[in-house]
């Protein structure tokens, strides 16, 4: 999804000033030259041994894990399985908040697995689940603020079709929110028709976010390097990906054919496991699919500074210190105070410091310090890469031009009907922009900030990477066919690729767009998009029938470089840059 952090007062500074003040959500981690990173030994226990062959399932919905029977349920009138809130480590809760992740105890009987599992703690927010965590409805409009989702949150789900074929290609999907928000049981995210359309099994997981998923503090150093990197979201995706390499077979995927793929912040986790040391030997993934940002690695200086600054401000929270104060405060704390504060602070209080954390954290042994020297130095796991923007993702994050907060916003995106867009009652341009913002200085604004901060970033990680493989391709969104406001204020913007890529138009962030009449090209393209990933999967080449264009590999210079997908109401429309 899309990420929610800081809003920008854009126009008090204009357009340049918009500029800088997002340039940093898409920072390009790495940097120019310097000394080839070196890895120290990582302490990682090695997985567990995969299970013996099971005997045959009593019906298609149980399936035997390495930690036990989990049973699924039948989904799209019988079409496709799903097996929802598996499980992939223990609770990382108590003594476990701040550790890497440890697989889960292994269970006696069959696990029911019909239900999702919790979305990881967060502040509610415009990505963020509702307070009861039950998918995408009204209130999460009301839920701004307030803790949803909770610690205890460390499951995956898996779809596949109602059949019994076996070595079906694999997606790994992990979500975006700027590592602070999202969540996996978000409609938009079902993996139903992705698995009938492409025959192959999804799998969706949740990770640790915000101050619970990126984190250190000298008060919290045990000496091992792993656990004080305090990369644990990074640890996390990675103890997933060993999951569905252990398991996936069981399922009737092949463990031989799995490819990684997140939007956003998820993408910024999808650059981070091709980076990691820890993949170092693994087999986790043989493809990825990063979309809408690239490599972000930010350095242990800014996460221990953002970590010290997390301390003052549950200080003063708690009322155990004010503004003028807290430094004093702090100096006369020890180390072992500190680290009873945060580990003793209630995850209610913890997700509302969250935001501007430096996620992943250069730390030089769960993910590099530079990114690009590793790849430079050929320290990173080499796969085909299929990576996409939007061509207007800058339009969601102009907040300072609207005249109405995020959770009004939402409520007016929710209640909207797109097939009766004059409706009494509906959002309008005036309802939604500040007095004496035009158009045209709107869409001026959101151009800046896509070139500077997402295709700048996307270009970069493309140039980087092309540079050691040939292997790959590159495709703009520029769909934009919903009735206004809409259309104006977000036209193909951030995230609005991802209903696309699953095929699911139903009630979600982006169902305000979707009106009976452009319902046969939006569909035509979102099959035709579905199709090059179900490809790509397959054969590390996004090309098909499909397409009625040849999709070749990106290049940093020269034209065609990309594929764009576009559509009119009726038909879409899909060529090469």
């Amino acid at each position: 999804m899309s990420m929610k952090k800081k809003t920008f007062p854009l126009r008090r500074f204009g357009i340049a000033g918009a500029v800088a003040a997002v340039a940093a959500l898409a920072a390009c981690g790495g940097g120019d030259g310097g000394a080839v990173v070196a890895f120290p030994p990582v302490s990682v226990a090695p997985p567990p041994p995969p299970p013996a062959a099971p005997p045959p399932a009593a019906h298609p919905l149980q399936v035997a894990t390495t930690y036990g029977e989990v049973e699924g349920a039948a989904q799209a009138d019988g079409a496709a399985y799903a097996w929802l809130g598996i499980p992939y480590a223990q609770p990382p809760v108590g003594e476990r908040r701040w550790k890497p992740p440890v697989s889960p105890n292994a269970w006696s009987g069959v696990r029911s697995a019909k239900d999702f599992g919790r979305s990881c703690a967060q502040a509610g927010s415009f990505y963020a689940p509702p307070l009861a965590d039950d998918g995408f409805t009204r209130e999460i409009g009301t839920s701004f603020g307030q803790l949803v989702g909770a610690e205890d949150c460390l499951t995956l789900n898996v779809w596949r079709p109602a059949t019994q074929e076996k070595n079906l290609p694999v997606v790994v999907w992990v979500h975006g929110g700027a590592n602070t928000v999202g969540y996996t049981h978000n409609p938009t995210y079902d993996g139903v028709n992705f698995a009938r359309s492409n025959n192959a099994i999804v799998v969706t997981v949740n990770y640790r976010l915000g101050v619970f998923g990126w984190f250190r503090h000298p008060a919290l150093r045990s000496g091992d390097a792993v656990t004080d990197s305090g990369n644990y979201g990074t640890l996390d995706l990675a103890k997933a990906l060993e999951f569905v390499h252990a398991n996936v077979a069981a399922f009737g995927g092949d463990p031989r054919n799995v490819t990684l793929m997140g939007q956003s912040a998820g993408a910024w986790n999808t650059y981070a496991m091709i980076l990691t040391p820890l993949s170092k030997g693994k087999d986790w993934f043989q493809k990825a699919v990063p979309m809408s940002m690239g490599v972000k690695i930010s350095s242990t200086a800014q996460a221990d500074t953002y970590a010290k600054g997390v301390v003052r401000k549950l200080l003063v929270m708690t009322g155990a210190a004010t503004e003028a104060t807290v430094d004093a405060t702090i100096a006369g704390m020890s180390e072992a105070q500190v680290a009873s504060l945060l580990r003793n602070a209630p995850a209610s209080q913890l997700a509302l410091l969250s935001s501007g954390q430096a996620d992943n954290i250069g730390d030089g042994t769960v993910l590099p310090a530079v990114a690009r020297t590793a790849v430079e130095a050929g320290e990173y796991r080499k796969v085909p890469l299929l990576a996409g923007t939007t061509r207007d993702e800058g339009k969601m994050f102009l907040q300072s031009y609207y005249q109405v907060d995020d959770a009004t916003r939402f409520l007016m995106m929710y209640d909207f009907d797109p097939n009766r867009p004059t409706a009494p009652g509906s959002a309008t341009l005036a309802s939604v922009l500040k007095p004496g913002v035009t158009v045209d200085a709107y869409n001026a604004a959101g151009k800046a900030v896509t070139a500077a901060s997402f295709a700048a970033s996307i270009t970069s990680a493309l140039t980087l990477f092309q540079a050691h493989q040939p292997e790959v391709y590159a495709y703009r969104f520029d769909w934009s066919q919903g009735p206004e406001p809409w259309n104006t204020l977000y036209g193909a913007g951030h995230s609005t690729d991802i209903p696309f890529m699953f095929g699911n138009f139903g009630k979600g962030m982006f169902s305000m767009n979707y009106t009976d009449a452009n319902r046969p090209g939006r569909e035509a393209l979102s099959a035709a998009m579905m199709g090059s990933v179900g490809a790509f999967m397959k054969t590390g080449n996004p090309n098909h029938a499909g397409l009625g264009v040849e999709w070749v590999r990106w290049t940093p210079a020269g034209t065609p470089r990309r594929l764009l997908f576009d559509a009119t109401a009726s038909e879409k429309r899909i060529v090469l840059e």
